[in-house]
């Protein structure tokens, strides 16, 4: 009995309630993925927990635009500080409508770019790590194109038919469809039209 006794006294100095209410280990491999200088972050990386989607919440959520978003009312809302809080971002897994695990993350590693009312699914939660503005944030993978197989030429602007504006046009148009390395190579392009 005395055995029993000290186990609940230890659950309850731990803040161990029995709910699932965390996102085991992910917290720490994001943290842990940061901090060894990792250029992405793929968050259903751990096979073993398991969830259908997952939701990023930017600070002050209330919990109707979180219930909203998750489709379904979520009791531990009450649980969280996202609601009230500027320093933290919530992120929830859920599976078959159900919550199955969070985490409030602080703002040393930004996440705020990725909430959205549409949430992510398993293979859609890999990240790129950007720390080019001095913080460390997570935004969505830009997308990567295969190389092109010819080298690209800017149209010709003919002095008398086309405006400045109508060529800047058809460059944007052009650019849309190209690789970074392509759109560099267009840099004349851009300095002859003024930027675009």
């Amino acid at each position: 009995m005395r055995l029993i006794t000290c186990i609940l006294a230890l659950a309850l100095l731990t803040g161990c309630d029995g709910s699932n209410d965390r996102a085991p280990g992910i917290q720490p491999r994001l943290e842990s993925a940061v901090a060894s200088g990792a250029t992405s972050f793929d968050f259903a990386g751990d096979r073993v927990f398991a969830w259908d989607r997952m939701y990023v919440f930017d600070c002050y959520s209330s919990r109707a635009s979180v219930e909203k978003a998750l489709g379904f009312a979520w009791p531990d809302f009450s649980k969280t500080t996202i609601e009230s809080s500027d320093s933290v971002v919530l992120v929830v897994f859920v599976q078959n409508a159900k919550v199955v695990g969070w985490f409030e993350q602080p703002r040393t590693i930004e996440l705020g770019h990725l909430a959205n009312e549409k949430g992510y699914a398993r293979s859609e939660a890999v990240f790129e790590v950007d720390r080019g503005t001095g913080r460390v944030e997570l935004k969505p993978q830009t997308a990567v194109r295969a190389p092109a197989t010819h080298p690209v030429t800017a149209p010709a602007m003919h002095p008398i038919s086309e405006t400045k504006e109508g060529s800047l046009e058809k460059f944007r148009e052009l650019r849309s469809g190209m690789t970074l390395e392509q759109t560099r190579s267009l840099g004349f392009w851009r300095r002859l039209t003024g930027g675009a």
